[in-house]
């Protein structure tokens, strides 16, 4: 009979999911399980249907202020919760307390509203219940109980002691025809329950001894089938036939004394370490671990296995060509009944599942940082919108009380000074913007030392004191066509190389940009450089240096020598493959202890286009009284562009908003020669509202003004853009942008100003 003791308790869900679970029915079950599991399914039901009627009942029971019934009620509830639930008391006890209840509320029924209510009913089921959970003589006790309880009412009837009496006393003569027929229908439903419950424990205690038996003969079965098989496996103990299919088996298979030195092994195994399997036998497996691994085999791996008997796990060894290998295995300790117990174990080469779950570590680490850099990219941008508009207006109206101010006035140098101060962080502000730009501007003539020099001055603020730069820039017209962001991801890579190698102790970090020629035996030592000429720019560090064999795979995606902290090893892998795609190279000389150089030979424009004449550039054109809608929600900005317009002999309209700028133009669109308005404002942005000008005057030019650096798509803004305005702008770059969209026509080409 299965046991029916306490479980202890792991926890409440495990208590929870216990109580709401009936006992199991199997062919082995005694009589008390089958007597749990009718008390489960009989008064689980009536629990719940009890729980939904007592919420029902409870606000009219609260409204019509019946609280002694609520309580007895919420009594009556909670006991039969614990009845159901505590199944650490034994049937009897919580059986007893259950037909005390179901007893207490048929009488307190029968005497508050009468016979004719569900009273009766609650005692006909007494003695049922009771010979179900009890037996025999539980249901003519019960029996007995509801004998006594039905004379006790008829008396009290008679006597007229309870309300009902009235309503019942025409009846007297059917009542007792009633209670008669009660008591033997009562008598005639509960006796065969406890006489048939009776039997089945009889039949059932037949069972279990017929099931003995059987179990008795079947464990004399399966001695001689054990027997028989030992037999079996005593005549297929043929060494070809054992060989055979031990060699067949692709999985790594051996045995191993208790020292750990091999026994047997399959071809599998022996060829895992370039060893035939003969020459495998006598050696230890620890010969075959990395070094730093070797003392845990004496001290972990044997131990275990003596004394727990099994071990699996997943270990690196390395084969004869110093190849390492991932190998996951199950080692067993076996105790056969005649000789030395041994080792038996079992593996499988999974070097390829555990390379690639690395480098999925590797690539969900990048895709990571890159996330990263794209939300500093996105948060630079956002910054240098505000802060380019403040800047924009400090300069502006800088500049004209410097139009203004006497040359002799003794605040004119200090205003230039602020003036200096705004231009140098107006750089700043481009400088991070180019650097966390991620979108592919394309490819155009670039004139490399000033990109060069702008990364150098935001590395030089993240070095440490130890390490010194020096730089040498000495091409200052020579251009490449190139990214500027992938020049500066290149210089800020090796850079960054370059004074990790050096590290705590410091050094020096040089930098050259020059122009060299590539003489065709030059030319013939690079494998797709042609001779010609080219931009070298050489990066060099006083650092630790690396060997030969690290040298071959430091353009490696993935390869690192730092620990996984300090790098992805991704950094000289972008610097390769941005150099290939621009028709370059780059070439690397180290040795151990004496730093390391690097090399990228990018091609010359022979062709490059000559810049614009310093004069001319800075020479600020004026206007002749042309009529511009200037559009900027910060009124700081509008005022001071404002200024600077009619400074430079424009007829200036300034509004605050894109949709007052809309309505002002739906109006009278012909009363303006230009539109200047903000990218980035509320309601209608600048870009939309060039949008909607185009149907109304598609001849109207339109500048956008910005502070995210000037870089949009061109293919995105209607044909009335003519250029982008970067802010913040000077007055001579207000005055060219304006001369220039008012000079080029509604078919020219767009610029970027």
């Amino acid at each position: 009979m299965p046991d029916l003791s306490p479980q202890k308790d792991n926890g409440v869900g495990t208590r929870l999911r216990r109580a709401v679970t009936p006992p199991p029915a199997n062919d082995s079950a005694g009589l008390p399980q089958w007597r749990e599991r009718m008390f489960f399914f009989t008064l689980g039901p009536g629990l719940l249907l009890g729980l939904l009627a007592y919420l029902m009942a409870l606000p009219v029971l609260a409204k019509n202020s019946h609280y002694l019934v609520i309580v007895l009620d919420s009594v009556m509830l909670a006991l039969t919760m614990a009845v159901f639930f505590l199944r650490r008391f034994a049937l009897a006890i919580r059986a007893t307390m259950l037909l005390v209840m179901v007893y207490g509320i048929g009488l307190a029924i029968m005497i508050t509203i009468g016979p004719l209510s569900s009273g009766p009913f609650w005692l006909f089921s007494l003695p049922i219940l009771a010979a179900l959970y009890l037996g025999l003589l539980p249901a003519l006790l019960g029996l007995g109980l509801n004998l006594a309880t039905l004379l006790a009412l008829t008396w009290c009837c008679q006597a007229n002691h309870v309300v009902w009496a009235e309503a019942l006393a025409a009846y007297q003569d059917q009542w007792l025809i009633i209670v008669s027929n009660f008591l033997f229908l009562n008598a005639a439903t509960a006796l065969p329950v406890a006489v048939l419950v009776g039997g089945l424990e009889t039949s059932l205690a037949r069972q279990r001894s017929v099931a003995q038996e059987l179990a008795k003969e079947r464990a004399l079965l399966h001695q001689e089938v054990v027997n028989r098989r030992q037999s079996e496996e005593a005549l297929r103990d043929s060494e070809q036939r054992y060989r055979d299919l031990f060699d067949s088996i692709t999985d790594l298979i051996y045995t191993q004394d208790l020292q750990g030195r091999f026994t047997s092994a399959n071809q599998a195994t022996a060829a895992i370490f370039g060893y035939a399997p003969s020459e495998l036998i006598g050696r230890e497996g620890s010969q075959f671990m990395l070094p730093e691994h070797r003392e845990a085999f004496e001290t972990e791996y044997l131990p275990t296995l003596r004394h727990q008997g099994s071990m699996s796990g997943l270990g690196q060894y390395l084969d004869v060509h110093g190849h390492k290998h991932y190998i996951e295995y199950r080692s067993t300790l076996v105790r056969p009944e005649k000789g030395e117990p041994y080792i038996s174990g079992s593996g499988r080469d999974v070097t390829d599942r555990v390379l690639a779950r690395q480098r999925l570590k590797q690539l969900e680490a990048q895709l990571l940082q890159s996330q990263k850099m794209e939300a500093m990219g996105t948060l630079a941008g956002g910054i240098a919108h505000d802060f380019n508009n403040v800047l924009a207006s400090m300069l502006g109206f800088t500049e004209l009380v410097l139009t203004d101010l006497p040359s002799e006035s003794p605040w004119r140098h200090d205003l230039e000074q602020v003036l200096k101060a705004g231009e140098r962080a107006k750089g700043m502000v481009r400088q991070i913007l180019s650097f966390s730009r991620h979108s592919e501007t394309g490819r155009s003539p670039v004139a490399v030392q000033p990109v060069v020099a702008e990364t150098l001055e935001l590395l030089r603020a993240s070095l440490p004191a130890t390490i010194t730069v020096d730089s040498h820039l000495d091409a200052p017209r020579e251009m490449v066509l190139a990214d500027p962001s992938q020049i500066h991801q290149v210089v800020m890579n090796l850079a960054t190389n370059a004074f990790q190698a050096m590290g705590s102790k410091g050094g020096v970090l040089s930098l050259v940009l020059e122009p060299t020629e590539l003489e065709p035996e030059q030319a013939a030592a690079f494998a797709e450089l042609e001779p010609g000429p080219y931009l070298r720019l050489t990066v060099s560090d006083t650092g630790q240096g690396m060997d030969p064999k690290t040298m071959r795979r430091i353009f490696e995606p993935f390869f690192t020598t730092k620990d996984k902290s300090e790098g992805s090893g991704m950094g000289l892998a972008m610097v390769h493959n941005i150099v290939k795609n621009h028709g370059g190279e780059v070439t690397v000389h180290s040795r151990p202890g004496q730093g390391s150089v690097f090399e990228v030979y990018l091609p010359l424009l022979t062709d490059a286009p000559e810049s614009t004449p310093e004069g001319r550039e800075q020479q600020a054109q004026t206007g002749g009284g042309e009529r511009v809608l200037l559009v900027d929600d910060e009124e700081p900005v509008g005022k001071m562009g404002r200024g600077m317009l009619e400074s430079l002999g424009y007829r200036v309209s300034l509004r605050l908003s894109g949709r007052e700028a809309l309505a002002e133009l739906r109006r009278a669109p012909q009363d303006y020669d230009l539109v200047i308005t903000d990218l980035t404002m509320p309601q209608i942005t600048g870009d939309e509202l060039a949008r909607d000008l185009y149907g109304i005057a598609p001849e109207l030019p339109v500048v956008i003004a910005t502070g995210y650096g000037g870089h949009l798509p061109q293919e995105d803004l209607p044909p009335n853009v003519r250029l982008i305005l970067s802010k913040p702008f000077t007055r001579r770059e207000m005055a060219q942008a304006v001369r220039r969209a008012l000079e080029t026509t509604a078919s020219g080409s767009r610029r970027e100003g």
